[in-house]
C-alpha cells in the first residue's frame, strides 16, 4: 500500500494510530489485522495432523 493509502485509513480509522509509524509497522499492523480478521475462526486454518480426515 502507498502512504496515502495509509494517509487514507487514517483518517478512516483514527483509532488504529496509523500516523507516524514507519513503513514496517504499518504493514505489521495490516498483517496482523488480515489475520485475526480471515483466519482466526475459520477451521480451514484451524485443521491440525490430529484431527480425522471425516470432519
Amino acid at each position: 500500500m502507498s502512504r496515502s493509502d495509509y494517509a487514507f485509513l487514517a483518517d478512516q480509522f483514527p483509532e488504529f494510530r496509523l500516523r507516524a509509524r514507519s513503513d514496517q509497522e504499518l504493514e505489521d499492523l495490516l498483517d496482523a489485522w488480515f489475520a485475526h480478521d480471515h483466519l482466526d475462526d475459520n477451521p480451514v486454518y484451524s485443521w491440525n495432523d490430529d484431527e480425522e480426515d471425516a470432519q
